[in-house]
């Protein structure tokens, strides 16, 4: 079973998801973000030793803030970005559906985009926070400066904020890193 960093109750505490989201559908996009998201800037042995202290109830010192001050805040809204297209669109037996609950509207795609944007901003805004902790505490947790097995090593991140060119479209700060 895979452990989550944050649950349902505190993702719905600190962003848009509200009450009623079907919790559910909450742990594959946080399993996502943490995977897709997190691991990029942990590197995976650092986040598998969150996950393994986490799970065992161990998180002190240095692992506790940096899951408690950084990771959580970071995740949530990683999390967010995950869900704005799996909550609008689900996949059935009838094929692909749009969720609309009697009452309400659903928002355009491009509103859509505009959340996920709004959400990522945040994101990448914990994370660069998240990086500075990691970079100034690196002594105190080994796991960030590993990479056993040949897995994915931590990235170094350089925030700057998020920015529309032409006609809206998004150009996220992080692009440059994943460049061949």
């Amino acid at each position: 079973m895979e452990v989550l960093l944050i649950d349902p109750t505190y993702l719905k505490r600190y962003t848009p998801i509200n009450g009623q989201v079907d919790e559910d559908k909450l742990p594959p996009a946080i399993i996502a973000a943490q995977d897709i998201h997190l691991q990029l800037y942990l590197g995976s042995d650092l986040l598998d030793a969150l996950k393994t202290k986490a799970q065992a109830g161990t998180l002190t010192g240095a692992y506790e803030t940096l899951t408690n001050d950084y990771v959580r805040k970071a995740l949530a809204w990683f999390t967010v970005v995950e869900l704005v297209g799996d909550l609008q669109v689900q996949i059935r037996n009838g094929g692909l559906m749009t969720n609309t609950p009697e009452g309400s509207t659903a928002i355009s795609p491009d509103e859509a985009v505009t959340l996920r944007e709004y959400a990522r901003s945040k994101g990448e805004f914990y994370l660069a926070q998240m990086c500075r902790y990691l970079s100034n505490n690196s002594s105190s947790l080994p796991e960030y400066s590993t990479n056993t097995q040949n897995r994915i090593s931590a990235r170094m991140f350089q925030y700057t904020q998020a920015y529309q060119v032409g006609g809206g479209g998004y150009a996220s700060p992080l692009n440059e890193l994943f460049t061949v």
